[in-house]
């Protein structure tokens, strides 16, 4: 699975620098995906960052420390299944 997620990103972005990938872009992009497949992603794109850092090609991960916010439903649904 990581394979295919890492090879559509290399398709859709493969001639942009690891280099310069900024958090941002990190965030628009699991905005845009559903909870699941965000979480996969990220697992992806974060072990991708941490061989990028190895290989001196970046000097930091801004995959490591950015969690996704919650989705809003779920948030919502728990919310008025405990409350009072």
């Amino acid at each position: 699975m990581r394979r295919r997620i890492l090879e559509h990103f290399r398709t859709e972005h493969g001639d942009k620098s690891i280099a310069t990938l900024p958090q941002e872009f990190i965030q628009r992009m699991t905005n845009q995906m559903k909870p699941g497949q965000a979480r996969n992603w990220l697992k992806a794109l974060r072990h991708l960052l941490d061989f990028a850092v190895g290989e001196k090609f970046r000097a930091d991960n801004p995959a490591r420390g950015y969690t996704r916010a919650r989705d809003q439903r779920l948030l919502a649904r728990s919310a008025t299944a405990w409350g009072p």
